[in-house]
């Protein structure tokens, strides 16, 4: 005679139903999960030809989450571009081509890149090539 066996293995398949419940969970993505990723500019960017401000953004499928993203530049305390868009499933860059002819371009740069739930301050320095 074995005292509580019937009793032990109900409480052994919940125990099972229990631990599966919990890897399904484990297995779903997170709400809080990025939907939309970027790649920061260069920190320091020669203002010379071709030198460009770029933020890369790119859609994550698997995600399944909100695709928009706006982008702020702001120089010596004036927004100098903008960009509100969608983001594709291939890297995107967008950015500001500061032009060689001005020294007023020269600086700082706060950059602004945001999606659902989400904000990130990235800094850049345009600065004069060296001989």
């Amino acid at each position: 005679m074995s005292s509580g066996s019937a009793h032990d293995g109900v409480a052994a398949k919940a125990a099972v139903g229990t631990i599966a419940a919990i890897v399904v969970a484990l297995a779903l993505p997170s709400a809080a999960s990025a939907d939309v990723l970027y790649q920061a500019p260069k920190r320091q960017i020669c203002l010379e030809g071709a030198a460009k401000i770029r933020v890369g953004i790119w859609y994550q499928t698997y995600s399944g989450g909100p695709r928009w993203f706006k982008i702020r530049i702001r120089h010596r305390g004036e927004r100098v571009y903008t960009k509100n868009g969608r983001a594709t499933t291939t890297w995107r860059f967008y950015g500001l081509n500061p032009p060689a002819a001005s020294n007023w371009w020269l600086g700082r740069y706060n950059i602004v890149v945001r999606g659902e739930g989400w904000r990130k301050l990235l800094r850049t320095r345009v600065v004069a090539c060296g001989d």
